[in-house]
């Protein structure tokens, strides 16, 4: 029943981060294509600083998305694919950034308790017996989902509450986290190419 569960979100996170892929896919091409030149003044300067500081600007937003910040990494990164920055070092700055902030959470775990987590964190209950659930079916493996909303940062707590090896948790956090990039890394190209953007 919870990979069922797990299964399912998943399936809800891909189609959700695809929509969003496409929505600004089309907006940007649109801005393009239109090119307003009411908003151009405005747009250019903005457009440059991503330019010049994006991989750092995408690995300091990934970190606060893989800590318990709720920040949309992947709409940034499709942002700077669409601004025509390196696709490899994109994915590899959100992959880092992304991985150090889900260190983050599990060293956080391994200095917390269980009761700890539900009172500072106003984290669910319920969250923290399906995370408890599928860490003590895969064990170490459950960190390679703790890219999915909401389960993943709680996964990785109770990782670290449970005091599952640090070495093998962060390898395949950070092997699901490169998976997830490039993913979407991927879709972007694909959609791009397959909407001529």
């Amino acid at each position: 029943m919870g990979s069922a569960i797990v299964g399912c979100d998943a399936c809800l996170y891909l189609f959700t981060e695809g929509y969003k892929i496409f929505k600004i896919l089309f907006c940007y091409n649109q801005y393009i294509v239109i090119g307003d030149s009411s908003f151009e003044p405005m747009v250019e300067p903005i457009v440059e600083f991503f330019k010049d500081y994006g991989y750092w600007g995408m690995g300091m937003l990934a970190f606060l998305s893989g800590t318990i910040v709720p920040v949309a990494s992947e709409v940034l990164q499709v942002f700077f694919l669409g601004l025509g920055l390196n696709a490899v070092g994109i994915t590899l700055a959100a992959t880092l950034g992304n991985t150090l902030g889900g260190i983050t959470c599990f060293l956080l775990g391994s200095l917390a308790s269980k009761e700890w987590v539900l009172h500072f964190f106003n984290v669910p209950e319920k969250q923290i017996i399906r995370a408890d659930a599928i860490i003590q079916k895969y064990g170490f493996l459950a960190a390679g989902l703790s890219f999915v909303p909401v389960i993943g940062d709680v996964l990785l707590i109770m990782l670290g509450i449970m005091r599952v090896g640090k070495t093998k948790v962060i390898v395949v956090m950070a092997l699901g986290k490169l998976a997830r990039y490039a993913f979407i890394t991927a879709s972007y190209f694909g959609i791009a190419e397959l909407f001529g953007f």
